[in-house]
């Protein structure tokens, strides 16, 4: 668990990029340790190898659930691992595998702003407009969180500019609520 922060929302590599760098310092210390170092782990660090020992025995891990029913394929995004990413989607991963709250690989790529994987995901069949248990769709994500490269990209490939969350918000409004760029 040391590869990824606490999927709660407490904590986010965009809100603090030093912490984020000294937790993934951490992990490699655990690592060097003798720590076990599951398919989780593996496809959070990139670890292609790790990833191709653990699954060559046992195919149905790379469609496992861990925590908050996330997937290897969520922790290779949040992790902006693209060999793992690349492998695990043509190895039989779920594209649009949902958390227990309803978020794909996308919103994750969107909202850290992934934009690599954006495209990767989208060229997988990722859904654009998957919405969330709040109703909100990757491009509501990215563009909450600041993310204007990954939020322009997911326009370019057609995600809907005029969905709204449960709470009756575009992702444009949110954008004003979120994004630094149309803060300053």
């Amino acid at each position: 668990s040391a590869v990824a922060p606490p999927f709660d929302g407490t904590f986010s590599p965009w809100q603090n990029p030093k912490l984020w760098r000294q937790t993934m310092q951490f992990a490699t210390f655990l690592l060097e340790h003798g720590a076990y170092y599951d398919i989780y782990s593996a496809c959070g660090r990139d670890d292609l190898d790790r990833v191709r020992e653990l699954t060559g025995s046992d195919r149905t891990a790379i469609r496992a659930r861990h925590e908050a029913d996330m997937t290897p394929l969520h922790w290779a995004v949040r992790g902006d691992a693209k060999r793992c990413t690349q492998w695990l989607l043509t190895n039989g991963a779920a594209v649009d595998a949902v958390t227990v709250t309803d978020r794909t690989p996308l919103h994750l790529a969107a909202e850290w702003g992934r934009t690599d994987l954006i495209w990767l995901l989208a060229d997988h069949g990722a859904d654009l407009n998957w919405q969330d248990a709040k109703g909100r769709t990757p491009l509501h994500r990215a563009a909450y969180t600041g993310q204007v490269e990954a939020t322009e990209i997911l326009i370019v490939l057609g995600a809907d500019i005029a969905i709204k969350t449960r709470s009756g918000k575009t992702a444009i409004q949110l954008a004003r609520f979120g994004c630094k760029f149309l803060k300053d």
